[in-house]
């Protein structure tokens, strides 16, 4: 039997992190030939026409950064939790959290809020998964808003102690949401209804782009330094 705080925070997740499928379904980020170029080539899936606008109105650099953002925290996760729980699990917390923050780092709160909501929005979307993921993203940006200048390794030091003291959420082996932490058992790795951020296996959206235009780490210009919604994105 789950402990009592565990039902709770299940609920009271279930509750507060949820948003409705997309009603326009799902697209290609990008039309046209470029769309069909980029979809054969495998460097893009399907995803909600929310979030496919959202990207569409980056400037190209700016799309570059993005995309590095998102591969740099499908690698980290790997890195520090292995690959055990990237489907609901340690690692799944960490890449969502760290995805979130970098993305404000960059971008701005409420762009990254808009963009990892948009993301959740599939049809049919296993609300366990989306609960968690959504809650995950929410701490993520507020570790990117109070940390706006910390370097990456930083960042992946203060989300590891987030993910191992559990100020996030994974789903327990019995499908229910809790705090992460070391448990006995472990989390996650079930099937879910969401897409994993980044270009592994289990990813939809953005893959594989070429990490051309940033530093020798991958990452492009930052977008402007008020912290605003990149120029083209209403």
């Amino acid at each position: 039997m789950p402990e009592p705080d565990t039902v709770d925070l299940h609920d009271e997740l279930l509750a507060a992190y949820q948003v409705t499928s997309d009603p326009e379904g799902l697209g290609p980020i990008f039309g046209g030939r470029l769309g069909r170029v980029m979809t054969k080539a495998g460097l893009v899936r399907r995803v909600p026409h929310s979030e496919a606008e959202l990207i569409r109105g980056l400037r190209p650099a700016q799309l570059v950064t993005l995309v590095s953002i998102t591969q740099d925290a499908a690698r980290r996760c790997i890195r520090v939790f292995g690959r055990t729980g990237l489907n609901g699990g340690l690692a799944d917390a960490f890449r969502h959290t760290y995805w979130s923050a970098r993305l404000t780092q960059h971008f701005g709160a409420e762009w990254a809020a808009r963009l990892t909501t948009a993301h959740e929005r599939l049809p049919s979307a296993d609300v366990v998964a989306m609960a968690m993921d959504l809650h995950n993203n929410e701490f993520g940006r507020g570790l990117g808003s109070a940390h706006p200048d910390a370097t990456r390794d930083r960042l992946q030091d203060m989300v590891t102690a987030a993910v191992r003291d559990g100020k996030t959420v994974e789903i327990g082996p019995d499908g229910r949401l809790r705090r992460t932490s070391p448990h006995g058992d472990q989390g996650g790795d079930g099937p879910r209804g969401a897409p994993q951020p980044g270009g592994n296996a289990d990813g939809d959206g953005l893959r594989g782009a070429p990490q051309a235009g940033g530093n020798a780490d991958g990452d492009g210009p930052r977008a402007d330094a008020d912290g605003g919604l990149p120029p083209g994105v209403a």
